[in-house]
């Protein structure tokens, strides 16, 4: 298997500087590429003085870089589609790494069939990714240090052998989709999902939309306030306010990451952040929504106590205090109608202290990046039954889809009449 490697990289050498060669133990060598003569005798690789049991080698590469022996690296394939599932056993560590973005599932718009995606780069392990890229194989360096992040996901990893997946959950509460031709499909009876790969699960059945009036909120001092609206809302057309979620939580820089929303349904937790001291009117329409959010809305009717750690003691409590998060000494009062974060206490207890003292966690915003992947439902046949046959690009514009029409929950309309419906890949309204 390494001399067919070889073979097929031969024809890239002379566009290098050196082969560099890993062992099993992540320690390598660089080999430079002018008359580099190799050879394998009885177990061995063997090039000028350097002898390598086969047993110990990991792999090789070529690179205009010399092999940095604290530094190990993970070889990870996307296929022809540009699109691959991934989860492995090492921490992984994206930044650097060319024309491969990672990302993990934060958010589900069932009214248009689609997952929002948010991109990370560091990567604990056992974490499930989706990756975009080019048809490679790319070289994932491996951090060298433990990775204290946390990032709530849609994805679901295999680390074993071949998994055989079901339609659902084994209670049913949610239905699985695999990867297919770059979008997820819903399982049809069962589909095999491979070793280090992983699948996407999402509920069955959502939060009944609630509709009402309009709803008026105002910031505080800081422009910052936590919500958890009564009803659906949907912010897209409100100037200068901005809604988010909690999606990663980063121990080592205090970092809090947020993803920005426009359609959230009734209950949902979301922090606010615009002017301040402004009284802002956001309008009420229905949403089938679900999102992947560390923070917890408090829609009781009436001011809730919440404790330093939840009651499992498997999550650190929060409370927003002069614009950043501080963990709950003692207790705490949420008011009606707003939200409370929650951190797990796998990586957030041991340092929950200091936090106090330092004023809290920073937060650092972004927008859920604009690709998106349609979901799909088929039939035993693998026709498509439900869901929208299109792929925003990153820009959000639509790809052409073919020639029927659907309506937003992504069923097929022969006779469409008024209303709002999909035709080849982009929203049409007809009155």
């Amino acid at each position: 298997m390494v001399m067919s490697f070889l073979m097929l990289q031969s024809v890239m050498a002379d566009d290098y500087t050196y082969l560099n060669v890993q062992k099993t133990d992540g320690t390598g060598v660089s080999l430079g590429v002018d008359n580099l003569s190799i050879t394998f005798s009885d177990g061995y690789f063997v090039a000028g003085d350097t002898r390598i049991a086969l047993s110990d080698l990991s792999k090789m590469f070529f690179s205009d870089d010399e092999f940095d022996n604290q530094t190990s690296y993970e070889s990870i394939t996307v296929g022809d589609t540009g699109k691959s599932t991934y989860c492995g056993d090492k921490s992984l560590d994206f930044s650097d790494v060319d024309d491969l973005k990672a990302f993990v599932a934060t958010g589900y718009d069932k009214d248009n069939g689609i997952i929002w995606l948010t991109r990370v780069t560091k990567v604990p392990a056992n974490t499930p990714l989706l990756l975009k890229g080019e048809a490679n194989t790319y070289e994932v360096p491996v951090s060298s240090s433990s990775v204290s992040c946390y990032y709530p996901n849609m994805l679901v990893g295999n680390l074993e052998a071949s998994l055989s997946l079901g339609e659902t959950d084994e209670d049913g509460s949610y239905l699985n989709y695999y990867l297919k031709d770059g979008q997820f499909v819903s399982v049809s009876n069962y589909a095999v999902i491979g070793q280090n790969k992983c699948y996407l699960r999402l509920p069955a059945v959502l939060a009944t939309s609630v509709t009402g009036a309009s709803q008026s909120v105002t910031l505080s001092s800081t422009g910052k306030s936590t919500y958890a609206p009564p009803v659906d809302l949907d912010f897209t057309d409100v100037e200068d306010l901005k809604a988010f979620t909690a999606t990663g939580y980063d121990e080592k820089s205090q970092t809090l990451w947020l993803s920005r929303v426009n359609r959230v349904q009734a209950g949902e937790g979301i922090l606010l952040k615009g002017n301040a001291g402004e009284t802002y009117t956001i309008p009420s329409s229905a949403v089938q929504a679900s999102y992947m959010n560390m923070f917890v809305g408090n829609n009781s009717g009436a001011q809730i106590t919440i404790n330093a750690t939840s009651d499992d003691n498997e999550w650190i409590n929060y409370y927003l205090k002069d614009g950043q998060f501080v963990s709950v000494n003692g207790n705490a009062t949420v008011n009606n109608s707003k939200a409370y974060l929650q951190l797990p206490a796998s990586i957030a207890a041991a340092t929950r202290s200091e936090k106090n003292e330092s004023g809290g966690y920073d937060v650092k915003e972004f927008e859920m990046d604009k690709i998106s992947i349609a979901v799909r439902s088929i039939d035993g046949n693998g026709s498509t039954v439900t869901g929208i046959s299109s792929i925003q690009n990153e820009n959000g514009d639509m790809t052409n889809g073919d020639d029927a029409w659907y309506n937003l929950q992504g069923q097929r309309v022969k006779n469409p009449g008024k209303g709002v419906f999909i035709h080849n890949g982009k929203k049409v309204v007809i009155q």
